[in-house]
């Protein structure tokens, strides 16, 4: 029995044991094997919610009903409303279905002031679970990290250094400095023993992009977080690497800033404008990683291949954000979780490497596919006008069709079969339906 015990305990300690994660020569290694990054960047907003207290809703509770916001998210628990944790179990599936391994956060710190206790005030003393909260709630990142830890996915904590001591009167020097070291020792403390953690991507353009124009640095940035980072080191008993993600033509290197990572946030620039982004040699305990690529889809391939040459990279992003405005729109879901299937086919066939995209899986090419969101194998095309009878149009023929298949575009595993009745007028305009579930994944 006490052997028993002994293995029984021995066997806990392994599960719960934290990965090994090292940089060297270009590469981030997990345990001692290479692990190339295939991250998609995930801040989970929905429609009317935001980070900023005056003009935003801010994020639900977890149970809170989401119904009215979101489309194609299932009823998990089948109590007739979309809760707030099944939006975002919904978008981890979407996420790990594009054969992503990591998911990257971004801000797990401070925001402005959150004004999380009813009172809307900048009186530098941030509230208490403003430090925890960040951009989304504590909750949000504790089903992220379980999600990551039964799926053997990794997650990138990300945080946003800025002003944000509100007494320092919007210029940032080491007094924002304590606030951040602060902020950090929390966000270790609640993820740092989870070993699907692999990164922390600390400081985010700070040298002048729009992420920042709202204040002014009065010390060194990198003193700053080169400070900010030592200390993380110092209560992480894992010594994560830290990540820092610059813009094309940052003033940043790995000469002054003490970061093993370096994220080249792409954005509209093709793979062939990036070259002088690498010009320091990633050797030793360094690494580069393409961060917030694919903003234009026609650029992903390119993006994607300089990204394998490297540590691997970051799509921007999962959902369209609502609150930036649709010029910048990258989701391959939208911020009603109706699926860009252009964007998530697209992201779909690079990490899978199969250079086909074949959403419906039926071996054929989706280029070529005559009905490429329904599995139809046969290719049939009874009236041979180019689209698969598995999709065709309501058009009844005078009653020679008697229905018709229509799909939504949810993700979730399975779409949404919609059978159209037809009458000897024509299609049904009410468009009666039954609803059932095909799976096409």
């Amino acid at each position: 029995m006490k052997k028993l015990i002994m293995v029984i305990i021995f066997l806990l300690l392994i599960k719960n044991a934290n990965a090994l994660v090292t940089v060297n020569n270009d590469k981030i290694y997990v345990d001692g094997t290479e692990f190339l990054i295939k991250g998609v960047d995930y801040a989970p907003w929905l429609s009317g919610t935001g980070p900023d207290p005056y003009l935003h809703d801010p994020f639900p509770n977890e149970s809170d009903d989401v119904t009215t916001k979101v489309n194609s998210v299932p009823d998990y628990n089948k109590n007739g409303k979309i809760e707030a944790w099944e939006a975002v179990e919904y978008d981890l599936s979407v996420i790990k279905s594009v054969g992503a391994n990591t998911i990257r956060t971004y801000a797990a710190g401070v925001w402005h002031d959150k004004d999380l206790d009813g009172i809307k005030e900048f009186n530098g003393t941030p509230e208490q679970s403003e430090f925890v909260q960040g951009d989304v709630p504590d909750w949000v990142y504790k089903r992220i990290i379980n999600f990551a830890e039964k799926n053997g996915m990794k997650v990138i904590i990300g945080y946003w250094v800025q002003e944000e001591d509100f007494k320092a009167g919007l210029k940032c020097n080491f007094s924002d400095l304590e606030v951040a070291k602060d902020t950090m020792n929390k966000v270790v403390n609640n993820y740092g023993n989870s070993s699907s953690v692999i990164i922390w991507a600390i400081g985010n353009e700070v040298s002048g992009s729009w992420n920042h124009a709202w204040f002014t640095w009065t010390v060194s940035y990198h003193d700053y977080l080169n400070q900010l980072y030592s200390y993380v080191r110092n209560i992480d008993n894992n010594r994560r690497p830290i990540m820092y993600s610059k813009y094309v033509g940052e003033d940043f290197d790995f000469i002054n800033l003490n970061a093993e990572i370096i994220a080249i946030n792409s954005y509209t620039h093709p793979a062939s404008d990036l070259s002088s982004e690498f010009t320091v040699p990633a050797t030793g305990a360094r690494a580069y990683i393409l961060g917030e690529f694919g903003h234009l889809i026609e650029h992903a391939p390119g993006h994607w291949n300089l990204s394998k040459e490297h540590a691997g990279g970051l799509f921007l992003e999962y959902n369209d954000v609502w609150w930036k405005g649709s010029g910048y729109y990258f989701g391959i879901v939208d911020a009603d979780r109706d699926v860009s299937y252009d964007r998530y086919e697209a992201l779909r066939s690079l990490f899978n490497g199969t250079g086909l995209i074949d959403y419906d899986n039926d071996n054929v090419s989706d280029s070529v596919d005559n009905c490429p969101f329904v599995y139809n194998p046969n290719q049939r095309d009874s009236d041979h006008d180019g689209i698969g009878d598995a999709c065709e149009p309501c058009t009844c023929d005078n009653w020679k069709n008697t229905w018709d298949v229509c799909w939504t575009n949810s993700l979730w595993g399975c779409a949404y079969k919609y059978i159209r009745t037809c009458v000897p007028s024509g299609c049904d305009k009410e468009i009666n339906c039954v609803r059932s579930k095909f799976c096409i994944l």
